[in-house]
């Protein structure tokens, strides 16, 4: 473009758009690790329904699922 000179139109919005994104654009998230491996199965008895929680090993922590009715039990857990 000629100095000063001022362009419109497309071409002129998409460049001064790029400029823009490049400035503001947000960093890359951290890649995640989706690769879970089962590593046990947490149970507890709440009067007679028998309630388990799958545990699962995630990159470098345990990750707890939620809980879901998986028997009949008699008493509680504490």
């Amino acid at each position: 473009m000629l100095p000063g000179f001022t362009a419109f139109g497309p071409a002129a919005a998409l460049e001064s758009q790029g400029a823009a994104a490049a400035i503001w654009e947000d960093p890359k998230p951290p890649k995640h690790c989706d690769k879970c491996i089962p590593i046990r199965t947490d149970t507890s008895c709440i009067l007679v329904s028998l309630w388990c929680t799958d545990v699962f090993w995630c990159c470098d922590h345990e990750e707890s699922r939620t809980p879901y009715p998986c028997g009949v039990c008699f008493g509680a857990d504490w």
